[in-house]
């Protein structure tokens, strides 16, 4: 209705705000927006981001708890993204959205992000349309940009010659969406 939103920076912001409640000591956690998924904010699960936003902050919680990071016990690649450029243009004629709910200046990204969580060092390797970009990592969890392209964004894990996850979106990135829509969608291996 606004016509502002302010940029989640694929799962960056959800990530800081965990890690600032358990640095700081915080006596508890409130997750405000169980199931908002009109204003793009529900971590409960759906059909655009399954289980991965609740996949992380049950990791996130479990840390909170207990004090320590939670074991990784399993290969994990949880990947986000938009289906389009925060500023594309629409075949519909709508204004696009600009990034200044609240009064944030945090500036919009057209990224897909891989969080994968390692149980021992491996090569990561993001695809988006005609950008790929391949890293090694410690065990241990990290995050993968690569810019936003055109197609359906991938990851996988690799150790050796043997893939140990994959996932590919099954969102396609358009460059001319009908109107904007700005949430992010994620899949899991």
């Amino acid at each position: 209705r606004s016509g502002t939103f302010a940029e989640a920076s694929n799962t960056e912001t959800l990530r800081t705000t965990w890690m600032r409640a358990i640095d700081d000591g915080a006596d508890f956690v409130q997750i405000a927006t169980w199931n908002d998924y009109s204003e793009s904010t529900a971590i409960a699960p759906s059909e655009r981001h399954g289980r991965v936003f609740l996949d992380l902050c049950a990791y996130y919680a479990a840390w909170f708890s207990e004090g320590v990071p939670p074991r990784i016990t399993t290969d994990r690649i949880f990947l986000t993204h938009r289906t389009q450029p925060w500023a594309a243009p629409t075949t519909s004629g709508i204004a696009t959205m600009q990034p200044t709910l609240g009064g944030t200046a945090v500036p919009p990204r057209d990224t897909v992000e891989a969080l994968v969580f390692l149980t021992e060092p491996a090569v990561v390797t993001l695809t988006s349309g005609q950008h790929t970009t391949t890293v090694e990592l410690p065990a241990g969890q990290s995050a993968v940009l690569v810019a936003l392209d055109p197609g359906r964004p991938s990851a996988q894990i690799r150790r050796g010659s043997e893939i140990v996850a994959s996932v590919v979106s099954p969102y396609e990135v358009v460059s001319t969406p009908f109107v904007q829509d700005l949430a992010y969608v994620a899949a899991s291996s």
